[in-house]
């Protein structure tokens, strides 16, 4: 039923905490595992707490890094208990209506991140659509598995009752290609000197969550690529102009 969804855990530290995750994922019609860089790996633990859910954990991926991980994925939610002021961050019941947008072609990762920490900023920036689970103020906290459960019981609710579409209506770029068009976006900002070492970083966050805000298409992603390339080209053109006027 969700073939093109992908539940990312990043490094986390228990195997038992994986095969509990198997079993949450399993209850909800989940079987697409990814790992990165697990401290204990998938063990006879894993496969006790799974509790017949063999054949997730027979089929889990195992990553040493993150974007290896997420690479050929189109779409990615971020899950977190952190809120931030300049980042937009939805419950996950409100973040299922994003996905309404998507297509069956569209693989959608779900990441969840260290059970201590979490994820880490530059993990986080990475993906389109942050989420969070409301819990009790007073006691947030909740293990790796129900986390994974809650949130695959909300996809889980949202589509039984709506359908990803066949039709090709949105077709995303893969992240490993927006990571590209980034770090190319990045050089090319410095090109034209739009930013410095010194506030690099601090714009390249802002562009990201300004370009994560909507669906870019690959069909728009290549458009954007197109107008840095001519820009480029009108600058070469100037170049020549300006040197032959001084000649």
């Amino acid at each position: 039923m969700f073939d093109n969804f992908y539940i990312i855990l990043v490094e986390p530290a228990f195997a038992s905490n994986i095969g509990s995750v198997a079993r949450a994922m399993k209850n909800m019609g989940f079987s697409n595992l990814r790992i990165v860089n697990p401290q204990e790996g998938i063990t006879d633990e894993s496969y006790k707490l799974a509790s017949n859910a063999d054949d997730v954990l027979n089929n889990a991926e195992i990553f040493d890094n993150y974007l290896d991980a997420v690479g050929d994925l189109n779409f990615l939610i971020a899950t977190t208990a952190r809120r931030g002021k300049r980042r937009k961050i939805y419950s996950i019941k409100d973040g299922c209506s994003f996905l309404t947008n998507l297509t069956k072609s569209c693989k959608i990762g779900i990441v969840f991140g260290r059970e201590k920490n979490g994820l880490k900023n530059e993990e986080i920036q990475v993906c389109n659509l942050i989420v969070y689970i409301p819990t009790n103020e007073k006691y947030p906290s909740l293990n790796l598995a129900q986390s994974v459960l809650i949130v695959c019981y909300e996809i889980f609710n949202k589509f039984s009752k709506f359908n990803l579409s066949d039709d090709e209506k949105i077709y995303l770029p893969e992240v490993k290609e927006k990571e590209d068009f980034f770090n190319r976006l990045r050089d090319f900002l410095f090109e034209i000197d739009y930013m410095t070492d010194n506030d690099a970083d601090f714009k390249m966050r802002g562009l990201r969550r300004f370009f994560n805000r909507f669906f870019m298409t690959k069909k728009e992603l290549h458009m954007l690529l197109g107008v840095m390339r001519q820009v480029r080209n009108y600058q070469k053109i100037l170049e020549k102009r300006s040197k032959k006027a001084n000649e």
